[in-house]
């Protein structure tokens, strides 16, 4: 992805593995902003950020299948089943029907939420506070999401799952923490 700056607008590529050549490019109709981007095992879905759009694209040739507007969508992440979207300037989290894009829930992040991550239950998400916090969320049901820490550091970026752990970047304390999901210790 290519956010794009104020002269050029921010586009997708589709890159051959074997040449490293481009063989089909998306150009964000909304112009610069592109920032998350996930694949479902069909499309492609990628935020725009700074225009508030959420497109869910065709790989085969870069046609825009559903534009969602959801308010400074940054993170987006595939469940096996459902879309989830973050906003970088709010602190909702969607879950996405990615049939139709219809909002399925609305969970709060507990603050500008940068990155999700799953482990096969749970939907984790890392905010840009101080303290950072991260949430785990229940994807199938209900309940509220929990809080798991907030003493990983400050402006907490990027999330993710290994198999067996969450690991978690701090951007502001230059640190990656790794969190264990069953009890939300810090190691």
């Amino acid at each position: 992805a290519n956010r794009g700056n104020d002269d050029v607008a921010g586009s997708l590529s589709k890159i051959d593995p074997t040449t490293g050549n481009v063989t089909t490019a998306f150009t964000d109709p909304a112009g610069k902003g592109l920032h998350g981007m996930a694949f479902d095992g069909t499309n492609i879905w990628a935020t725009n950020t700074t225009q508030g759009h959420v497109y869910k694209i065709n790989p085969a040739d870069g046609s825009v299948l559903l534009d969602i507007s959801i308010y400074s969508a940054k993170a987006v992440l595939f469940d096996g089943t459902n879309i989830w979207i973050s906003q970088e300037q709010s602190t909702s989290i969607f879950k996405l029907d990615p049939a139709d894009g219809s909002t399925l829930r609305t969970v709060s992040a507990g603050g500008k939420s940068y990155g999700l991550a799953f482990d096969g239950t749970h939907i984790w998400s890392s905010t840009n506070t101080t303290p950072g916090v991260v949430k785990k969320i229940d994807a199938i049901g209900s309940a509220d999401p929990e809080t798991i820490t907030s003493s990983v550091g400050n402006g907490l970026r990027g999330i993710g799952f290994d198999g067996a752990y969450i690991w978690v970047a701090s951007y502001n304390g230059n640190s990656v923490s790794k969190i264990d999901p069953a009890d939300g210790t810090v190691i």
